[in-house]
């Protein structure tokens, strides 16, 4: 390819730059490994380390290749990412076998992302805070901060934010998901509804894993298959409903179909909230109520 003759040349100049800017070019033209590695070897180079960590993670796969996890592993290094850094060991120590993980523990030992310190610790903890008293989504930036702390440091802030009442849902399940790639194995506090609960990540499913959401969707499916755009407004709503029950949601819904069965029967009248005459009101609608007041 004309791009990466172009590239090696301006690389043998030093000229890094212009070498880049080829690079990003083929790039957008076939991505390919090797195109790849060498673009975030140059974005290294010019200490772009925040975009290097963005043209890495677009790689499809990060592992298979041991001198691309030992590159994934030195850009980690230098953002200071120790939590992405100790989820990926925690990953690499259940799908490979003892041989093979001492390998990839040793590229990991040669790279290790330290967490921040001193004043970039103090204002990352201030930032954190500030963003959980608003309920915004988290944003890729507020969270590669988060995951430049120690683990002590991360816990303690996920644990804050796992205790509020009515947090934002799609955050909640990204720290419970984050917490689930650690494999932390002591048990979490969480707020569900007002409620608090316990659970332990370790043994706690991804979301979209979880039996309730697999078993949910193809009753779903099954249900509306001849009503496309009612099924996707349908889906919608049970992502979210199930979300704010996560990670805890089966000690609300004993019976997912009836759970379903009501939740379509809401959507379809374009009527979230049941009825307020008690006669009216299952447990399944009392349930609905609670999650949609709190929305």
């Amino acid at each position: 390819m004309e791009f990466m003759r172009l590239a090696a040349d301006a690389v043998v100049t030093q000229n890094f730059d212009v070498a880049r800017d080829y690079l990003v070019e083929a790039n957008k033209i076939s991505v390919e490994p090797q195109i790849s590695r060498q673009l975030v070897e140059i974005e290294l180079e010019l200490q772009e380390k925040d975009q290097a960590y963005l043209t890495i993670k677009e790689m499809p796969d990060l592992f298979s290749d041991i001198n691309v996890f030992e590159l994934y592993q030195k850009v980690l290094a230098i953002n200071h990412l120790h939590i992405e850094q100790q989820q990926i060991v925690a990953q690499v120590s259940r799908i490979y076998d003892a041989n093979e993980f001492a390998l990839y523990q040793d590229k990991v030992d040669a790279n290790l992302a330290e967490p921040v310190t001193g004043e970039k610790r103090g204002e990352i903890f201030e930032a954190s805070l500030a963003l959980f008293s608003t309920g915004r989504l988290f944003t890729q930036t507020a969270i590669r901060q988060l995951h430049q702390l120690s683990q002590t440091d991360y816990l303690q802030l996920a644990r804050l934010y796992l205790t509020l009442p009515n947090m934002n849902v799609q955050n909640k399940t990204f720290l419970v998901e984050d917490l689930i790639r650690l494999r932390l194995e002591e048990t979490v506090k969480v707020t569900v509804l007002d409620q608090p609960f316990d659970f332990v990540p370790a043994t706690t499913d991804f979301f979209f894993k979880t039996n309730l959401y697999v078993t949910g969707q193809r009753w779903l499916e099954q249900k509306l298959e001849k009503d496309p755009i009612l099924l996707e407004q349908i889906l919608g709503e049970f992502s979210y409903c199930l979300g704010a029950l996560y990670p805890v949601e089966e000690r609300f819904i004993p019976d997912v179909a009836e759970f379903c069965a009501t939740l379509v029967e809401f959507v379809a009248r374009g009527q979230f909230l049941a009825t307020d005459d008690p006669a009216g009101q299952t447990n399944v609608t009392e349930l609905l109520n609670q999650i949609y007041h709190a929305r």
